[in-house]
């Protein structure tokens, strides 16, 4: 799928760590474990996430509403070249960088964040906080909006 890109060598090797997935399922997912190399000398990306009371403030008056949950958001946004080699796990089978963005780093949510807030700008009646979209109104414009 284009996610991971095997690797012979890297500075920034991050441990892997299992992280167990809210849900009916469990899932188990592996995560790189960044606030042991990159985190500490990372310059993190600074940008605000809505508040809930916004959110709910700007779809008031709504009579429909949709959630749209992006699942594997992530994988929408893909790293620069420069950026890869700071993302590289270590793993039983060795070294492997990322190719998009890791929510486990630290700028994710505000990269993210920012760049939903481009896409969906000037769509009336939308909101977005991370990887949910949610719109409403009436059917007319909850329909034209999706």
């Amino acid at each position: 799928m284009g996610i991971l890109t095997k690797v012979e060598w890297s500075e920034w090797a991050t441990p892997i760590v299992p992280v167990i997935k809210k849900g009916k399922t469990g899932d188990a997912h592996i995560c790189g474990d960044f606030k042991v190399t990159i985190h500490p000398v990372l310059h993190a990306v600074q940008y605000p996430l809505p508040c809930i009371e916004d959110i709910f403030a700007s779809l008031s008056g709504g009579e429909h509403f949709s959630k749209i949950d992006l699942a594997q958001a992530c994988l929408e946004m893909e790293m620069d070249e420069q950026s890869k080699k700071f993302l590289t796990i270590k793993t039983h089978e060795g070294l492997y960088q990322y190719n998009h963005i890791v929510f486990g780093i630290a700028s994710a949510p505000a990269l993210w964040q920012r760049a939903m807030d481009q896409v969906l700008q000037g769509i009336p009646g939308t909101q977005c906080y991370l990887d949910d979209i949610v719109t409403g109104k009436d059917d007319t414009d909850h329909l034209q909006n999706l």
